[in-house]
């Protein structure tokens, strides 16, 4: 957390914000859940259809909000948390365990592999980050059947995919208004130079296909930042954060390989998900929100609110450090007493290996 901090998206990016909104992108899992270990995790309720199957290597699925987690007659799941009730259908079976705040309902021929653990979920802790979207758009694409468009990255506005049409994109950062892909059109990435990422502000909807140019599994991150619903009917590898949009994965079957996140998450009858992580989304500068209580914390012993991503160990001349100086890592912060270190060290709420790295929470002297 910095001395000083404007807020614009201008200055110096910022995690650990509350709220999603146009500029900031704010993820919730119950408590104590790593946010990036999660197949599907909703922030309101979290449907999954019958007969769907979420991999039990790394199938865990999350629900932050007070809604319901269902799992539907005959699904197949990996471990669950879920800060409010769980539901599972006829023969459902959960190859993990059952983690959760409310109430377990079951019906017949459940099975659980692992144990059931009541426990206190809440409240959800939240990893963020802020956005700082392209002043200058490249307009609107129509992308007509039998044309293929190709784009750099940066901002553009609605863009629209007809059937047997192709847009083509490279490694780097997209923010688009709208994307649309219409059924037989073809998402086709050049990551020769690494990840693609896409923001849209206006929904996403994609019955096409995605693809690489050298035929490797798409690295692509997908983040739609408005209320407007995301529908993917059609197999898609990437991993979608829509945390105040509903999220709706499949129509007849299909197989997504990624990790989804959303407000509210659908997964369809016969859908399978296979587990995986963008690259993008493991290097976003992201951090997790402070509690009330480190809040509480961090203003007694004079320390600013406002958190700063960090990507090493130590921080050099970096703003908001006043020019000239290099601030060290301190020890482990929790609290106003029992500190250590000197008044030129910041205090570190999370720690990974004795480094400060992105997607921690830390603290800077005020």
């Amino acid at each position: 957390m910095g001395r000083t901090g404007t807020g614009s998206t201008a200055g110096p990016y910022r995690c650990g914000v509350t709220a999603n909104s146009s500029t900031a992108v704010a993820i919730s899992v119950p408590k104590g859940l790593v946010a990036g270990k999660v197949a599907l995790s909703a922030n309101g309720a979290l449907d999954i259809a019958d007969r769907a199957v979420v991999s039990a290597a790394g199938g865990v699925i999350a629900n932050a909000g007070s809604g319901q987690l269902t799992v539907g007659a005959d699904a197949r799941v990996g471990t669950v948390w879920s800060i409010g009730n769980v539901f599972l259908r006829e023969r459902a079976t959960v190859a993990g365990d059952v983690n959760l705040g409310g109430t377990l309902t079951q019906q017949n021929g459940i099975t659980i592999q692992g144990g059931v653990h009541q426990m206190t979920l809440g409240p959800a802790d939240i990893f963020s980050w802020t956005i700082a979207w392209p002043t200058v758009s490249g307009g609107n694409r129509d992308i007509q059947p039998g044309q293929q468009a190709t784009e750099s990255p940066g901002r553009l506005g609605n863009v629209s995919v007809k059937s047997n049409a192709t847009l083509r994109l490279t490694s780097g950062v997209y923010y688009m208004d709208a994307l649309t892909f219409e059924p037989q059109s073809t998402l086709l990435l050049d990551q020769t130079a690494g990840p693609t990422t896409i923001y849209t502000r206006q929904g996403f909807t994609f019955r096409g296909t995605d693809r690489t140019v050298s035929n490797a599994p798409p690295d692509l991150l997908l983040i739609a930042v408005g209320p407007n619903d995301v529908v993917v009917e059609t197999s898609f590898t990437g991993t979608i954060v829509a945390p105040t949009a509903q999220l709706i994965l499949g129509s007849n079957g299909g197989t997504f390989a990624g990790s989804y996140y959303a407000r509210d998450l659908v997964l369809r009858p016969d859908v399978k998900v296979l587990s995986g992580l963008a690259t993008a989304l493991s290097a976003l500068p992201a951090c997790r929100a402070l509690t009330a209580s480190e809040k509480s914390a961090a203003t007694a012993a004079g320390l600013s609110t406002v958190l700063y991503p960090v990507t090493g160990t130590e921080l050099n001349q970096q703003i908001p450090i006043p020019f000239g100086q290099t601030w060290t890592i301190g020890l482990r912060y929790d609290s106003g007493t029992g500190r250590t270190g000197t008044g030129s060290r910041f205090r570190v709420i999370s720690l990974y290996q004795n480094q400060v790295m992105a997607g921690n929470t830390f603290l800077l002297r005020q």
